[in-house]
């Protein structure tokens, strides 16, 4: 058995470096995904309500770009952009969402884009 006379704390430090930086990277990205899923899931919802609204008030076009507004909590509303369409037979709504994202910073040094264009459309039969 070889006894060593000094400790290897450097070797620990730079372990320790070295999972940090991976362990903080995994959680900038949960944080990042979870953000998304959730500006998501709010834009598909406002849109589904706007249509809702349109299925059974078609010709109120302003009232189905309100019913869905009011389901747009959290989000910035300068970032919203709402259409709607009806053809006598279906209702439409689209609603596109601009996130900017958390790691934009890194993302841009990159070379990519910071920002991220959520797109989700709801079409309903009138009734």
């Amino acid at each position: 058995m070889v006894e060593r006379s000094q400790p290897e704390s450097g070797q620990t430090l730079v372990e320790y470096a070295l999972i940090l930086s991976l362990f903080m990277l995994l959680v900038l990205g949960i944080m990042e995904l979870s953000r998304v899923v959730s500006a998501y899931s709010t834009v598909a919802n406002a849109a589904r309500e706007g249509a809702r609204y349109g299925v059974v008030r078609p010709e109120d076009p302003t009232g189905i770009r309100d019913a869905a507004l009011v389901h747009t909590t959290g989000l910035d509303a300068t970032k919203l952009q709402l259409s709607s369409s009806q053809n006598g037979i279906t209702v439409s709504v689209a609603i596109t969402y601009e996130v900017q994202l958390v790691s934009g910073i890194v993302v841009d040094a990159l070379g990519g884009d910071p920002t991220l264009d959520l797109r989700t459309k709801s079409t309903m039969r009138v009734e």
